[in-house]
């Protein structure tokens, strides 16, 4: 069996970054989906679809930098 390390969150978001910086050329279906999976790996959960997201991302982004 093969062990990984667990990575910090700075790690996630710098992984993350670069993953977006990708992702520009694609539909932006698959942006959204990338960004709620992010989020998801930190706990928060947004429902399906752009308007959503773009409701709570203000608050969202409020809530990460205080961290």
């Amino acid at each position: 069996m093969h062990f990984v390390t667990i990575k910090t969150l700075k790690q996630m978001d710098l992984l993350f970054t670069a993953s977006c910086a990708l992702a520009l050329g694609q539909p932006a279906a698959g942006v959204i989906n990338q960004i709620r999976g992010f989020l998801i790996e930190r706990g928060i959960t947004v429902r399906q679809g752009g308007v959503p997201l773009r409701k709570l991302l203000p608050e969202i982004l409020t809530l990460m930098c205080s961290r």
